[in-house]
């Protein structure tokens, strides 16, 4: 059995298509779905063929708390988490299952909704590389993202938006609930390299997310995403990678 954890905040449009894609997977591993609503959702949770526990907060709270939260209740070798805003093709459950005893953390390429490629795979950051990638539009991240691909690249960090996980590094090191929104997928990776686990991507399948970067038309999550990034510095200059 799989354990996959979805949380939502507003999403309703989205993780039904999740789950539905989810059911159409040609995996014969059984699935149990934690789904946990960060908001009120107004959409009924779809019949399908797995289970499905889920749960509302009374009140919103972080992504790293929720995640926390559900991972208490894991009780399964290898986790699937993803955002709710992803789609997964036919057959991707099963090739990420059959790369798993390859890598502790594994992950695959993603593709934006109109088919052009998302560097979901990244360098770890620091504040000249954020500059320069600012300073080039972001066209660094695809040229790491290929050097990732090739295997040029040994130690990087994947996007939280899938990750095909051990259960017990999930157990052990938990995310960090001092970010309230963005980097605790980057700190929680910092953290899992720094305790001699290993991560890696799959080539051979791939997944859809219809990423919302909120972080560059909102002030308040442009905030949060300064915020967080200024905490993971301080967190890596503290326990830097080798």
């Amino acid at each position: 059995m799989l354990s996959v954890l979805i949380v939502t905040h507003g999403h309703d449009k989205q993780w039904p298509v999740l789950l539905r894609s989810l059911a159409e997977q040609n995996s014969e591993t059984l699935l149990k779905v934690y789904l946990l609503h960060n908001l009120p959702s107004t959409v009924t949770t779809p019949n399908l063929p797995f289970q499905i526990q889920t749960t509302t907060n009374h009140k919103p709270t972080s992504l790293s708390h929720n995640h926390n939260q559900l991972i208490k209740k894991i009780d399964t070798e290898f986790t699937l988490i993803l955002n709710p805003d992803t789609k997964l093709p036919n057959g991707c459950l099963q090739e990420l299952i059959n790369h798993s005893k390859y890598h502790d953390l594994l992950s695959c390429p993603a593709y934006y909704p109109d088919g052009s490629i998302q560097p979901n795979a990244r360098v770890f950051p620091s504040p000249s590389g954020l500059l320069a990638e600012k300073l080039t539009q972001n066209r660094n991240r695809y040229y790491d993202l290929q050097q990732i691909l090739s295997g040029n690249i040994q130690k990087f960090w994947i996007h939280g938006s899938l990750w095909f996980i051990k259960s017990s590094w999930l157990q052990k090191l938990g995310f960090s609930e001092k970010y309230r929104l963005y980097c605790e997928d980057l700190d929680f990776c910092h953290r899992l390299l720094l305790s001699g686990a290993s991560i890696g991507m799959c080539q051979t399948t791939w997944f859809e997310h219809n990423f919302n970067r909120l972080s560059q038309r909102h002030p308040l999550y442009a905030y949060w995403h300064l915020q967080s990034l200024y905490r993971y510095f301080q967190m890596a200059k503290v326990h830097p990678l080798i």
